[in-house]
C-alpha cells in the first residue's frame, strides 16, 4: 500500500475516534439515584423544558438562589448542557424580598453548562406534559380574559346604554369553562422535583447525580 493510502486510513481512524469520544462522552440520559437506593433514568431528548435551582452562598444577602429554566441537550461529567430560556433570581435581604427575571434572546437561546454539584433542585418534565401544561395555561388565559373582559364588553347595550345579563352569562361561562379544564391540566402536568441538596428546610429524600 502507498503512503498516501496509509496516511487517509490513519486520517480516518483519527476522526472516527474523536467522533466516538464525544459521542461517549456526552449522553441523552441522566441517571438520579436516592438515598434509599432508588434508580432513576431520564431521557433528556424526551424532555420538556429543565428547571435548575442553584443556592446561593453570599454575605451580601440572607439567603437567594438562581433558577435556570430551558431545553436540556446532554449531560457530560456532571454538567447539564442547555438551552437557556430564563433565568430567575430570587433572594432576601434585611426581610425585603428579591426577584430578578431575564429572559434569553429567543433567537440566539444560549447554551450554558450547569454543574449539577452546586444544584440545589432540579426539575424536568416529558415533552407531552410540558404541552399540556402550556395548553391549560392558554385556557386559563383566554377563559379568564372571556370571563372578566369580553363577557361585560359584549354584553352592555350601547344603544340605550343597558345590560344584557343573558349574554353575559353565557360569555361568561363559556370563559370560566375554559379555566375550570385548564387549572387541571396544568396542575396534572407539573414536573418531577428532584432535590440534590438540604436547603431551604427540605424534608423531601435527597438524590444524587450518577451519570
Amino acid at each position: 500500500m502507498s503512503k498516501a493510502y496509509n496516511s487517509t486510513i490513519l486520517l480516518i481512524s483519527l476522526i472516527v475516534f474523536s467522533f466516538n469520544q464525544n459521542v461517549f462522552a456526552q449522553s441523552q440520559t441522566m441517571v438520579l439515584k436516592s438515598e434509599s437506593g432508588k434508580i432513576k433514568e431520564i431521557n433528556l431528548s424526551k424532555s420538556g423544558n429543565v428547571k435548575v435551582i442553584i443556592p446561593i452562598d453570599s454575605s451580601s444577602i440572607e439567603c437567594g438562589s438562581t433558577s435556570y429554566i430551558g431545553k436540556p441537550l446532554n449531560i457530560e461529567s456532571g454538567l447539564l448542557n442547555m438551552k437557556l430560556e430564563r433565568e430567575i433570581f430570587w433572594g432576601m435581604d434585611k426581610g425585603m424580598k428579591i426577584k430578578n427575571e431575564k429572559n434569553a434572546d429567543r433567537t440566539k437561546e444560549p447554551e450554558i453548562s450547569l454543574n449539577l454539584a452546586d444544584a440545589g433542585k432540579l426539575s424536568i418534565n416529558s415533552k407531552t406534559s410540558s404541552n399540556v401544561a402550556g395548553i391549560g395555561r392558554l385556557l386559563v388565559t383566554l377563559g379568564s380574559l372571556t370571563a372578566l373582559v369580553a363577557a361585560p364588553l359584549v354584553s352592555i347595550r350601547y344603544a340605550d346604554g343597558g345590560f344584557n345579563s343573558d349574554r353575559y352569562f353565557k360569555v361568561a361561562g363559556v370563559g370560566l369553562a375554559g379555566v375550570v379544564v385548564g387549572i387541571p391540566l396544568v396542575l396534572l402536568s407539573k414536573p418531577k422535583t428532584y432535590v440534590l441538596k438540604d436547603f431551604q428546610g427540605n424534608k423531601k429524600e435527597l438524590w444524587s447525580i450518577q451519570k
